[in-house]
């Protein structure tokens, strides 16, 4: 599996990397970083770090229900 299919299949999980995160918004990682602790998406395991795609969703949904 190449690192492209690997960023365009989030699909089947909730937790994903930063890397998969900042493509499936549309952002740059650091960009996104920094929106992700605002919105409280990022979760750490040990020293591995994911972020929510739960929370990112929601984030996401309540930014075009304001656009309106």
């Amino acid at each position: 599996m190449n690192t492209f299919q690997r960023i365009t299949d989030t699909e089947d999980r909730r937790m994903i990397v930063e890397l998969e995160a900042a493509a499936y918004v549309g952002m740059g990682r650091s960009s996104f970083r920094e929106w992700a602790k605002q919105i409280g998406a990022r979760r750490k395991f040990g020293r591995s770090v994911r972020y929510d795609k739960k929370v990112i969703d929601a984030a996401l949904d309540a930014m075009t229900d304001t656009d309106q």
